[in-house]
C-alpha cells in the first residue's frame, strides 16, 4: 500500500502528539496518554474505529468517536493545566501516593462502579473543586493528603509527579521532515550519548577481519561504524587456527576484552561466569549509570537456584510472578544494553571456541521479572524480597565479585559503582560458618568445566576447606 513508516527510539507518544498537532489532525490510537496531550483536533479511539470500520463495509463513511480536551474539562470543570498532574497522580505507582483516598472525594457512591473507576473520579472531583491555585499548589495539596508522612517524604514524592509531568511537554516533532521529504531524522542527542564505545565487537572484527581492512558498517545499527582491534593476547590469534590455539590464550582474550582477571571469577559458578564478567563490564561503561545491577543479579541467583531445585520453587522466590505495568523507559534502555553486551560477548566466546563455559540463557534472565524486581527494590532490600539462604550467599557472592574495584582503577567518586559497594559493606561480615557453608556453592572444583574439556588453573588467594561437588 505504500503507506510511510517510521520507527522511533524509545518513547513514541510524545512525537505522534507533536506531528498531529502540527498537522492539525486528530490522532488515531488507543493509548489513553493522548487523552492528556493538547490536542486541537482531539483522539479517535482506536477500538470504536475498528468497530465503525466493520459496520460501514458497505459505505462509503466511518461513524467514529472524537475525544477532545476542552469537553473532558468542562465536564469535570478541570482547568486543562491540571490534566497533567491528573495523569501523574492516578498512574504514579509511588507507595506513598497510593495511600490517599481520592474515594473520599467522589460526590455519590455509584453501584457496581469499580475501585478503580471510583479513585478516579474522586481525583477528578477533588482537583475540579480547587479554584485560582496553580500546579505547585495543586501537587503541595496533593502531597498534604498522605497520611502520617514526614515533609521529607511528601517533597520526594512531589519530585516524582513533576518528573512524570514532563513527558506530557510536547517537543517539536523530527518526523515531520522524514514524511513530507523522505528525511530520516539523526539520533537524538540523548541517544548519542547513551550509544557505547565498547570494544567487545571491536575485537570480534579483528579476530575475524584482521588489521587493515577498514571500518565495519553493521546493517542493524544506524549511523554507526565498528573499526576492528586487535590488541594484547589476541596478537597472539589467527582465525583459520583458532580452535588449535592456546587454551590459555583464548581465555586471556576472552578476559582482557571484558576487563575481567581469573582470580576474580574463581568463586563463581562456571556456567554464570561469563555473564558476571559481562556484568560487570556493563556497569563500568554503561551510559546513562544503570539503576538495575540488583535486580539483574536476583533474578540471575533465583534462576540458579530454581535450575539446581530441578525447576522447583525455592520458597519465598515467586520467580514467575511479575508485574503487569508497562516497564520503566530507563531502565528498559539499561537491560537492552545488558542484552547487546550479553549477546556480543557470547558471540566472542563462541568464536573463541568457548574458553568460558557457556552460559544456561534458559535459566539467567527473565525481562518481566527484571523490571518487576526492579521496582520492588525502590521500597525493598533483596534480602527482604527473598528470605532464603541459598539465594542470601549467592547474590552477596556475585554482587562482590561484579563492584569489585580494578586494580589500580580510578572509580568515579559518587558511581554506581561506588555506591553498591558502600551499601554492601554489611554484607561482609561473615561469621565463619557463613564462610563454611558458602565453600558448599561451587566455585573452581566440582563445577562444569568448559565445553572443550580444557581448563586454566588459577591460584586461590586464601586457603580454603576441600569443596564439595554442586550446591547440597
Amino acid at each position: 500500500m505504500k503507506v510511510p513508516l517510521v520507527r522511533c527510539f524509545r518513547e513514541t507518544n510524545g512525537q505522534l502528539a507533536a506531528l498531529a498537532r502540527e498537522w492539525c489532525c486528530p490522532l488515531l490510537s488507543a493509548a489513553t496518554d493522548f487523552y492528556i496531550y493538547d490536542l486541537p483536533e482531539g483522539v479517535l479511539p482506536l477500538d470504536h474505529f475498528l468497530q465503525s470500520v466493520k459496520k460501514s463495509l458497505a459505505s462509503n463513511e466511518i461513524h467514529c468517536k472524537l475525544y477532545a480536551m476542552t469537553k473532558f474539562c468542562t465536564l469535570f470543570n478541570i482547568d486543562r493545566q491540571l490534566l497533567p498532574v491528573f495523569a501523574s497522580l492516578a498512574k504514579n505507582n509511588d507507595v506513598n501516593l497510593r495511600e490517599i483516598n481520592w474515594i473520599q472525594f467522589q460526590p455519590a457512591e455509584r453501584p457496581g462502579q469499580s475501585m478503580k473507576a471510583a479513585r478516579l473520579e474522586g481525583l477528578l472531583s477533588w482537583l475540579g473543586a480547587r479554584k485560582d491555585q496553580t500546579t505547585e499548589d495543586t501537587l503541595t495539596a496533593a502531597m498534604a493528603l498522605i497520611p502520617d508522612m514526614s515533609q521529607q517524604v511528601q517533597t520526594e514524592a512531589q519530585t516524582e509527579v513533576q518528573k512524570s509531568m514532563l513527558e506530557y511537554r510536547l517537543p517539536s516533532s523530527s518526523l515531520r521532515g522524514f514524511f513530507s521529504e523522505g528525511t530520516i531524522p539523526p539520533l537524538p542527542a540523548e541517544m548519542l550519548r547513551c550509544v557505547p564505545d565498547w570494544p567487545i565487537r571491536q575485537v570480534l572484527y579483528g579476530l575475524l577481519l584482521g588489521l587493515g581492512q577498514g571500518a565495519v558498517r553493521e546493517v542493524d545499527r544506524v549511523e554507526l561504524e565498528v573499526q576492528p582491534l586487535v590488541q594484547g593476547a589476541a596478537q597472539q590469534l589467527r582465525l583459520a587456527t583458532l580452535p588449535q590455539a592456546d587454551p590459555a590464550v583464548r581465555l586471556q582474550v576472552c578476559l582482557e576484552t571484558l576487563g575481567m582477571e581469573e582470580e576474580t571469577l574463581e568463586e563463581v559458578p562456571a556456567h554464570l561466569r561469563l555473564p558476571v564478567a559481562v556484568t560487570r563490564y556493563w556497569l563500568r561503561r554503561a551510559s546513562p549509570e544503570p539503576t538495575l545491577l540488583k535486580a539483574l543479579l536476583m533474578v540471575m541467583v533465583q534462576g540458579e537456584l530454581i535450575r539446581k531445585n530441578g525447576g522447583k520453587q525455592v520458597d519465598g522466590q515467586h520467580y514467575t510472578k511479575h508485574s503487569e505495568q508497562l516497564p520503566d523507559g530507563f531502565v528498559a534502555h539499561s537491560f537492552n544494553q545488558w542484552q547487546a553486551c550479553l549477546k556480543d560477548a557470547s558471540q566472542l566466546n563462541q568464536l573463541l571456541c568457548k574458553p568460558l563455559p557457556e552460559p544456561l540463557f534458559a535459566w539467567l534472565y527473565k525481562g518481566r521479572l527484571v523490571h518487576h524486581r526492579q521496582k520492588l527494590l525502590q521500597w525493598r532490600k533483596p534480602e527482604d524480597i527473598v528470605q532464603d539462604d541459598q539465594f542470601r550467599r549467592l547474590y552477596r557472592r556475585l554482587l562482590g565479585v561484579v563492584t569489585q574495584p580494578d586494580p589500580g582503577a580510578n572509580r568515579r567518586a559518587g558511581g554506581p559503582e561506588a555506591q553498591l559497594r558502600a551499601s554492601m559493606e554489611h554484607l561482609h561480615l561473615k561469621t565463619q560458618n557463613e564462610e563454611e557453608e558458602e565453600e558448599e556453592l561451587g566455585g573452581a572444583a566440582g563445577l562444569d568445566q568448559g565445553s572443550d574439556g580444557s581448563w586454566v588453573e588459577v591460584k586461590s588467594r586464601r586457603r580454603r576447606k576441600q569443596q564439595r561437588e554442586g550446591w547440597e
